[in-house]
């Protein structure tokens, strides 16, 4: 399941060229994550109502793709097994970034190789400064805003939290309008409003491997590419220029 916004079409058009109509979430406009991810569960869950769900963030790299799937692997087995929890992938912090979710692991359920399973104590988005240097000493993760869970239990969350919206969307999605999701709904943050307030419903997969990071701006993109030794014309003449300057 692709859930796309229609003003990215020029960005997602040739990608999905080709792809069973069904399988595409179009969002008429942006609510933020809260909408697009209950839109989307509810979707998945009138097709099989016994799914196992796993929410992948399209602007991420992962350095060790390899490692990433193992540990996605590891995390369908465990949804299975703590069916009435959702299983996070909670990377390794290298900085105390202000702009991540972090995750407060707490008791160890699993310690398979390659896949820690841990409790969650508690859930911090977006930190000030110095919590996040203070999460980063205790060893706390970053949220990587992977998720996997049964779609029931996903469900069950969302309608723990933001019952409204999961009404609403039901509503327009049982009578085949989407865009009507999206009229007159209230925005969502989804870390924020759902996972901050359900630690309990929490638990979470350390991810010590995969390279993860988030290229959700510029600044991300480049410093991605220059710690993963990654050359490109543009990014070249970028800091040739900035050298020039300097």
């Amino acid at each position: 399941m692709f859930v796309v916004t229609r003003t990215h079409e020029r960005f997602y058009a040739d990608e999905l060229n080709g792809t069973d109509s069904a399988r595409v979430l179009v969002q008429a406009q942006n609510r933020r994550t809260g909408l697009a991810i209950t839109a989307g569960i509810l979707r998945i869950l009138q097709f099989q109502p016994e799914a196992i769900v796993a929410v992948f963030p399209s602007d991420h790299y992962y350095s060790n793709e390899g490692a990433f799937r193992l540990a996605i692997k590891r995390a369908l087995g465990f949804a299975s097994t703590y069916s009435e929890s959702i299983i996070l992938l909670g990377a390794e912090a290298h900085s105390p970034e202000v702009e991540y979710g972090w995750i407060e692991p707490g008791q160890v359920i699993e310690d398979l190789p390659a896949a820690q399973l841990l409790r969650v104590n508690r859930f911090w988005e977006k930190p000030s400064l110095s919590q996040a240097q203070t999460l980063l000493d205790a060893r706390c993760l970053w949220n990587t805003f992977v998720m996997i869970g049964t779609g029931r239990a996903l469900l069950d969350l969302l309608n723990s939290q933001i019952p409204d919206v999961v009404r609403h969307a039901s509503d327009a999605l049982s009578i085949g309008d989407l865009e009507a999701a999206y009229r007159g709904v209230r925005t969502v943050d989804f870390s924020r409003e759902v996972l901050g307030q359900r630690p309990d419903r929490l638990l979470v997969v350390r991810d010590a491997a995969s390279g993860w990071a988030d290229l959700g701006n510029s600044a991300r993109v480049i410093d991605t590419l220059v710690r993963n030794r990654i050359e490109t014309e543009w990014l070249n003449q970028l800091l040739v220029a900035r050298h020039a300057v300097a």
